[in-house]
């Protein structure tokens, strides 16, 4: 046999015929062997291509010798690239921060841990290689007003905890009733003192009364009493985000707008406030700037002590 490679045939076919169509286009073969109506045997490569025209539905086994070591090696280097390049891109995409959650309280503070990573570049999408080396970044940097600074990553999702250093503030109770200060439909309450005059599931608009400072006793007669809680409630914000166009990927430029939208909405959430859902209605790329519309569904206290 021909040591640099030979091709195995299967084909279903008589074998008497066969040997005469090799005779006439003068085939090389080797090895006839027929079980039943398949024939087996060996060919020259060089005759592949005559032998898939003769006989279409003939079917290819395998090639030996040297040729064939180096079909199957090249098979296996393509696969060895193609399984590199997906290692690869499996440890980019792993690296790569694609949302930054904060998660502490105030308001104030939240923005400063916001202004914070913009500052250190940590903004989505980015590359994070340590989060220690962040941890220690944000801690040395926000050492003056956080007792600790904590990260951590799961997957593309990055969040940033932290515990603010407080003082001691007097409390101080009052018999202000608690008014709606946006629409919204109520959530939950946080009450200590006061009368509910609305419950779970209401819906509310601005200006309503929300916990009255009047309790009846047990004559149905009216005493005043303190106030003290929150009212949360769902409510809804449009929003709209944009930035001067840049060379970067519009995938790029999609999360950077998306990042800078949740930084702003949620610099404006207090204590126990959060983003409920995030709806993207349009993003719009042109010459000058790149546009991000948006609307959100927030967990907010809506309740403000009256006069």
């Amino acid at each position: 046999m021909n040591k640099f490679g030979l091709d195995y045939w299967s084909l279903d076919f008589n074998l008497n015929v066969f040997l005469q169509t090799v005779k006439t286009h003068n085939w090389t073969v080797y090895g006839i062997r027929q079980q039943k109506d398949t024939i087996t045997f060996y060919a020259s490569v060089l005759n592949r291509n005559d032998l898939i025209k003769t006989y279409p539905h003939i079917i290819h086994l395998k090639t030996t010798g040297v040729i064939g070591m180096l079909l199957r090696t090249f098979k296996q280097l393509d696969r060895l690239i193609a399984a590199g390049a997906a290692a690869a891109l499996w440890l980019l995409l792993s690296s790569t921060v694609f949302n930054i959650e904060i998660l502490g309280e105030g308001t104030v503070n939240r923005a400063l841990i916001a202004d914070t990573l913009v500052q250190l570049q940590a903004m989505p999408p980015f590359q994070l290689t340590d989060k220690n080396v962040l941890k220690q970044q944000l801690n040395e940097e926000l050492k003056r007003s956080f007792t600790w600074i904590e990260v951590e990553q799961n997957g593309s999702k990055l969040k940033v905890r932290f515990l603010p250093k407080k003082t001691v503030e007097k409390e101080e109770l009052t018999r202000n009733e608690l008014i709606a200060q946006k629409d919204g439909v109520i959530a939950s309450f946080d009450l200590q003192h006061g009368e509910k005059c609305v419950k779970i599931n209401d819906v509310v608009k601005k200006g309503d009364l929300l916990v009255s400072n009047i309790l009846l006793d047990s004559m149905n007669l009216p005493e005043e009493i303190y106030v003290k809680g929150r009212v949360f409630a769902y409510t809804w914000s449009d929003f709209s985000v944009e930035m001067p166009n840049n060379s970067l990927p519009e995938g790029v430029q999609f999360f950077q707008l998306l990042f800078q939208a949740r930084r702003i909405i949620s610099e404006e959430l207090g204590e126990d406030e959060k983003i409920v859902s995030e709806n993207i209605l349009q993003f719009s790329v042109n010459d000058d700037k790149i546009k991000m519309d948006l609307h959100y569904t927030l967990l907010e206290d809506i309740s403000s002590p009256g006069e």
